[in-house]
């Protein structure tokens, strides 16, 4: 059904097993667990939780909308799934987040 079980870690301790949908994870707010947004992703609406189960949604935030703050000013950012991914141009070289040089100088 697309859910992932929280199961028992630091974040969750002892019986408090979280049903979390999925791009979402398990952590303690005060004594009661929550589902909260995977990195790349927005939450949607509001939490809903109860001891055993949250429907909490979330959906992919699209990087590439601010180019600037996450790529070079001179690359190419495609947004991905939870994720978004930099390069240069063919004719520059580099890492795409923080340089992108002309391969001739």
């Amino acid at each position: 059904d697309g859910r992932l079980l929280c199961v028992k870690t630091d974040e969750c301790p002892g019986s408090m097993d979280v049903n979390c949908p999925g791009n979402t994870y398990c952590k303690m707010r005060g004594d009661m667990p929550v589902c909260l947004c995977s990195d790349g992703y927005s939450q949607v609406g509001t939490e809903n939780c109860t001891s055993t189960q949250c429907t909490q949604t979330c959906q992919d935030v699209n990087e590439c909308l601010t180019k600037s703050k996450y790529c070079h000013e001179l690359a190419k950012c495609d947004n991905e799934v939870g994720k978004f991914a930099c390069s240069c141009p063919d004719h520059l070289r580099g890492d795409g987040k923080t340089t992108c040089e002309d391969i001739n100088e």
